[in-house]
């Protein structure tokens, strides 16, 4: 008998305040905090796989086809894969104080060759005081770019990932971000800025570096794409400072045109999750523990409403779109699966 539609069928609990982010790859979750962890979620078996004594932020997962570096005879190179990308910092970060930029990295993994790592320095080589200082990354599609967001220079970072990884340049934003998505085609990122009620929009593929900047309004939070790229979902938390509307929204944009329509949805909404469809949308609302389940197909409709979430942030959609996992806080830190 199948599960009841959008209701809570199993918890994942993780230790009280370790975790910070998460996401999904090919039934499995990796986790960022107080150490990266990997969460099988067949069995529900919870490993730490480091690297050690680093604080773990921003995650980014790409699933592209590219050859491993390594022998064709060894472990099929040329084999499918996914990696994962995670912004890292040294614990003592934690203890306050300036911290320069060469302590801070990130570190590649690669799943399907039993979670092998790669590490390397992000950039530029300044003393920061922000926590944590890399807000957000994302992946090109292809696998060649890596995108984080800086928030001690407030530039989109680049990194080219087959000839080093190491970073290559940067995007001037005018604030940090919490969320950023890549089109399909990897021309254009998408970065939510909270603080100025505002979406960046680069243009990757402009001969000079190309940022449009789309006011939104209402503390834009996270972002999700629709698989063909034509719209755009923003959460809105309504913690902006300006122009709050007093309650959580969810806008979905036309990406051609940056015009959309609102609804709102609850207290302090953070993040969404679109299934591959593109026909609901699930926006966590952290303040009255809950989703909303958005009907946008045509002009967005709250239909359903789950309950009995607490603190729900961020929200990840599962392959077959018949599993929504959320991270919730403290004073419960952990993933609520929930049946869609």
């Amino acid at each position: 008998m199948p599960d009841p539609v959008n209701t809570i069928v199993d918890r994942i609990p993780l230790p009280a305040n370790g975790v910070m982010s998460f996401d999904y790859f090919n039934d499995t979750i990796y986790c960022t905090g107080d150490a990266i962890r990997r969460i099988k979620l067949s069995t529900k078996e919870i490993a730490e796989i480091g690297p050690p004594a680093r604080f773990s932020g921003a995650i980014a997962v790409v699933d592209f086809h590219r050859p491993f570096p390594v022998p064709p005879d060894v472990l099929g190179s040329g084999t499918p894969d996914g990696r994962i990308y995670i912004a890292t910092i040294g614990k003592d970060f934690l203890s306050g104080g300036m911290v320069p930029w060469d302590d801070f990295e990130a570190v590649e993994i690669v799943p399907s060759l039993g979670d092998r790592q790669t590490q390397f320095k992000l950039s530029p080589q300044v003393a920061s005081t922000f926590w944590p200082p890399v807000w957000s990354m994302v992946g090109s599609n292809d696998g060649r770019r890596l995108y984080y967001s800086d928030s001690t220079t407030l530039m989109l970072g680049v990194v080219d990932l087959e000839g080093g990884p190491r970073t290559v340049g940067g995007y001037q934003l005018d604030s940090f971000s919490f969320s950023m998505v890549i089109s399909p085609d990897d021309r254009f990122i998408y970065a939510a800025h909270p603080n100025t009620d505002s979406i960046s929009v680069v243009d990757t593929a402009a001969m000079f570096p190309a940022v449009r900047k789309v006011a939104v309004g209402n503390g834009p939070w996270g972002l999700a794409l629709s698989g063909d790229g034509k719209r755009l979902f923003v959460a809105q938390s309504g913690l902006s400072g300006t122009g709050d509307q007093g309650t959580g929204t969810l806008t979905v944009l036309d990406t051609q045109t940056m015009a959309g329509m609102s609804v709102i949805t609850g207290d302090q909404s953070i993040d969404v999750a679109v299934n591959s469809s593109g026909t609901r949308a699930y926006v966590s609302n952290t303040a009255d523990g809950t989703v909303s389940v958005v009907d946008v197909t045509g002009t967005p409709a709250v239909i359903a409403t789950i309950t009995g979430l607490v603190s729900p942030s961020y929200v990840r959609m599962n392959d077959d779109d018949n599993r929504l996992y959320v991270l919730e806080n403290s004073p419960n830190v952990g993933i609520a699966v929930v049946a869609v």
